[in-house]
């Protein structure tokens, strides 16, 4: 089974009061290299769906550009989507999620199906990177609004296999510049 990765990369980090804060220092690299590391570490390539505001990254990624990312998360989730032929499922991630563990990935991926919906958890908290099956591409194009992906999920929990992360920091993402202070590495 094929899996390919899309990182929704294109917001305008206006939570953040910054230009873009996947290019904020982040350990050796940026915020965005934390979040692509983990994803390459085991073996995934695809899509960086980013704007004109966020950093520039390596040759392993396809870049699409969101060219309207004020319509929000959804809308890079379609570029995304329409970008990805080959796959039977796609693995999204956030491109401001620095903590996600390989090991977690790897038991995700092993999780996934080309019919099915992954998520991974701690306890009854749901998060991110989502893998969705192929045969959900459709409804995820169909959706609209910025709860499209989520409510998606919720509507149908039956298919949904959930993967328990190793340590509840594995679904933070760095939305506000507070957690950016907070939770960058020193």
């Amino acid at each position: 089974m094929t899996v390919r990765a899309i990182v929704l990369a294109a917001g305008l980090s206006t939570r953040a009061g910054t230009g873009s804060k996947l290019a904020l220092p982040w350990g050796d690299g940026t915020l965005l290299d934390a979040a692509l590391r983990p994803l390459e570490t085991v073996g995934l390539r695809g899509v960086l769906v980013w704007s004109n505001q966020a950093p520039r990254v390596g040759v392993q990624w396809t870049l699409v550009e969101n060219e309207h990312p004020e319509l929000g998360i959804l809308a890079s989730l379609h570029r995304g989507l329409e970008a990805i032929f080959d796959a039977d499922a796609v693995l999204v991630s956030l491109g401001d999620m620095p903590f996600q563990a390989p090991a977690t990935l790897a038991a995700i991926l092993r999780a996934s199906s080309a019919d099915g919906i992954v998520v991974p958890t701690h306890g009854e908290r749901m998060g991110n990177p989502v893998v969705w099956g192929r045969h959900w591409f459709e409804q995820l194009l169909s959706r609209t609004g910025n709860s499209g992906a989520k409510s998606l999920i919720l509507e149908n929990l039956g298919s949904v296999t959930r993967v328990e992360v190793g340590h509840p920091i594995e679904l933070d993402d760095v939305d506000t510049r507070d957690d950016y202070e907070r939770l960058r590495p020193r």
